[in-house]
């Protein structure tokens, strides 16, 4: 029988900076921002060539 009731309610969603070794490590942000433009505009691939 299907109920249609919710199994899982996600309230909060927490982004973490990982080091290379998987840690957490500092981000640069010193409070919550709700805006896109945090989004990266370039490939994760692209900087791992580089570093």
């Amino acid at each position: 029988m299907i109920t249609m009731q919710a199994v899982l309610t996600i309230e909060e969603i927490a982004s973490v900076n990982l080091n290379a070794s998987g840690k957490p490590a500092p981000h640069g942000y010193t409070e919550t921002t709700y805006d896109r433009n945090r989004i990266p505009t370039h490939r994760l691939t692209d900087t791992l060539q580089q570093d």
